[in-house]
C-alpha cells in the first residue's frame, strides 16, 4: 500500500515537472544544463514506467517527458546533427513503444527516418 502511494506521489510530482519543461522548451534553444536535467528526469520516469508498464499515468508521463526531451535535443544547436538525430530517434522510439498511438513521436520518427533516406544513409537502430 505504501509503495503504491509512493508511486502515485512520485507520478503526481513528475507530471508538474514535465509540463514545466514542455512549456519552457516550446521555442527556446535549450542549454546543456537544461538538457541534462531533463535527461536525468527522463531516466527516472522511464524506470517508473518499466516497473508498471500498464499504468496509464506512467505511460502518459513517459510520453510527455520523452517527447519534450527529444525535442530539446532537436533544438539544441550545440549538438551536432550526426549525434542529434540518432539520440532523438532513440527517445522517440521509447515513447512509441510505451504509447503506440503517440502522434508526436510517430511524426518525428518518420521525419528523422526520411532525413536519413533522403541522404542515402542507413537509419540508426
Amino acid at each position: 500500500m505504501l509503495r503504491k502511494l509512493g508511486l502515485v506521489l512520485v507520478l503526481l510530482a513528475t507530471i508538474g515537472m514535465s509540463a514545466a519543461f514542455a512549456q519552457k522548451t516550446e521555442n527556446a534553444k535549450p542549454t546543456k544544463e537544461e538538457v541534462a536535467k531533463v535527461a536525468k528526469y527522463f531516466a527516472t520516469v522511464k524506470q517508473t514506467y518499466y516497473k508498471n508498464p500498464k499504468s496509464a499515468s506512467a505511460i502518459k508521463e513517459l510520453a510527455e517527458t520523452g517527447n519534450t526531451y527529444a525535442e530539446m535535443i532537436m533544438k539544441a544547436d550545440w549538438i551536432e546533427p550526426k549525434q542529434m538525430y540518432p539520440h532523438a530517434l532513440k527517445i522517440f522510439r521509447v515513447v512509441k513503444q510505451a504509447d503506440p498511438k503517440n502522434e508526436k513521436a510517430t511524426r518525428w520518427i518518420k521525419t528523422i527516418e526520411d532525413i536519413y533516406r533522403s541522404m542515402g544513409r542507413p537509419i540508426p537502430k
